[in-house]
């Protein structure tokens, strides 16, 4: 999650970019495919992420449940005060589709993406293997939403002044870099773990809790970045995620 706030996206919001014009863009993708080719070579190295446990369907489904309490909270307007749970008010985090049509929207595409087991970093993994029968996802939804924009009439084309972005090359590339390098070492994109929590995949949950840990993280400890750039404490930090993930990858060997 550092690295992804470093460039300010996730691969599919880096898709997403790139299908609204804003080629700074380029250079996250470019990062996610090093990133997950850097994985890959772990892999043929030895590399094994840890096995799944089975577990009772019991346990399996508090993911479901957890989510549906959050949902209703939301419904509901629940909140703490300046506790956990809380809505922007301003802001791009506060932009969104109400929360019927969104939920609408993430059943069709929970459903679809359980169906095709689509998954981004998937799709980066089987190119380089020369099966790009996956990565044809990926340039749908670029050119979809490059349709979707020009007809709305928000296609900015450039590098300057784009939404939610920042045009530096080298951290927008070394942020996508390490964000690729551990989704490939976890073995999925976020889009994937957060579809595997409907199947009661706790690894997924455990995922998805890290992603959310992350980002609290990034935000409070002034890491992630705005229009106007890196901030000056996210070098050091993408250091540090690189020298764990590079870790991770050398000792999570396969049992011999």
């Amino acid at each position: 999650m550092i690295g992804a706030l470093v460039f300010l996206g996730c691969p599919w919001r880096a898709f997403l970019r790139l299908g609204g014009g804003d080629m700074t863009a380029i250079a996250g993708f470019l990062g996610l495919g090093v990133g997950v080719g850097i994985g890959m070579f772990f892999k043929s190295k030895g590399y094994k992420a840890e096995e799944s446990v089975v577990v009772s369907k019991t346990l399996g489904i508090l993911p479901v449940v957890f989510s549906v309490i959050l949902l209703l909270a939301l419904v509901f307007g629940l909140k703490t005060g300046n506790g956990a749970l809380f809505t922007s008010i301003k802001g791009p985090a506060s932009q969104h589709a109400t929360i019927a049509v969104s939920l609408i929207a993430g059943v069709l595409v929970g459903v679809l993406m359980h169906k095709s087991k689509f998954c981004s970093v998937g799709a980066f993994s089987r190119a380089f293997r020369g099966d790009f029968s996956m990565f044809w996802g990926v340039i749908s939804i670029i050119i979809f939403a490059s349709i979707t924009n020009l007809a709305l009439g928000q296609y900015k084309f450039g590098f300057e002044a784009q939404p939610i972005a920042h045009n530096d090359f080298i951290w927008n590339f070394l942020g996508m870099v390490l964000a690729g390098l551990c989704f490939s070492l976890s073995e999925g994109c976020p889009g994937k773990h957060l579809v595997q929590m409907g199947t009661g995949n706790l690894g997924s949950v455990i995922f998805v809790i890290g992603m959310m840990a992350g980002a609290g993280f990034a935000h409070n400890f002034l890491l992630a970045s705005s229009g106007a750039g890196i901030t000056a404490y996210a070098p050091y930090a993408l250091a540090l995620g690189f020298i764990f993930a590079i870790y991770l990858g050398l000792f999570s060997r396969k049992a011999a």
